[in-house]
């Protein structure tokens, strides 16, 4: 409803009201959290190529980043011009409505590389805690879409890997966001002794 979408924006908008206060407290803020507002943006390109894809002619409602918006919002609705000189320079022309999700997952992907970067970028027990928020979430993730795919869509294990979230150069057993997935796959969902010695096994309900 509009009135829940008002109420979305103020809490937004005070969020990063108080977000942006903080990270300006810094000469030179840190990566790690300068790059937490790159989810944002990747959001609003998400509904910009949305809303070209239906061949809307207004520009989509957007969060107001400030400054930290990278795309150029007056060049609509040439996506090309609107990513010019940004990390998502290589969006250069609208996909059919049928390619619409695949980009949406490569947008995924490049923010998840960034954020992997950033966390890296740490050093000490910082890096370690960001690591590990960053893990658990998207682990989790990338687990629970696994084993949707295999059991709702019946989906080949080869054809589950490729849409696997992963921040190395591919999502295989390598990989710390694909390899806990992949190994999940060759689990058998009907024997709970597969899964007693599992990392997540706490989770498991053994009588279901």
């Amino acid at each position: 409803t509009l009135l829940a979408r008002q109420l979305e924006e103020k809490a937004f908008d005070e969020f990063y009201t108080q977000y942006l206060f903080f990270i300006n407290q810094y000469d030179k803020p840190p990566l790690i959290l300068v790059d937490k507002i790159k989810r944002y943006e990747v959001e609003n390109l998400k509904e910009i190529i949305g809303a070209l894809c239906a061949g809307e002619k207004e520009l989509p409602h957007l969060l107001d980043l400030k400054d930290f918006s990278k795309i150029d919002l007056s060049a609509w609705p040439d996506i090309a011009k609107m990513t010019a000189g940004t990390e998502y320079s290589w969006i250069k022309n609208i996909p059919a409505s049928d390619q619409q999700q695949k980009l949406d997952f490569e947008l995924d992907l490049h923010l998840l590389r960034e954020n992997w970067k950033a966390i890296n970028s740490c050093h000490g027990e910082n890096r370690e805690g960001h690591k590990k928020l960053f893990l658990d979430e998207f682990i989790i993730k990338n687990i629970i879409w696994a084993l949707r795919l295999e059991l709702y869509y019946e989906m080949p294990k080869e054809e589950i890997i490729k849409n696997l979230f992963y921040v190395t150069e591919a999502p295989d057993k390598n990989d710390p966001l694909a390899a806990p997935a992949i190994k999940v796959l060759d689990y058998d969902i009907n024997k709970f002794e597969d899964w007693e010695k599992w990392e997540y096994a706490k989770y498991l309900n053994p009588y279901i």
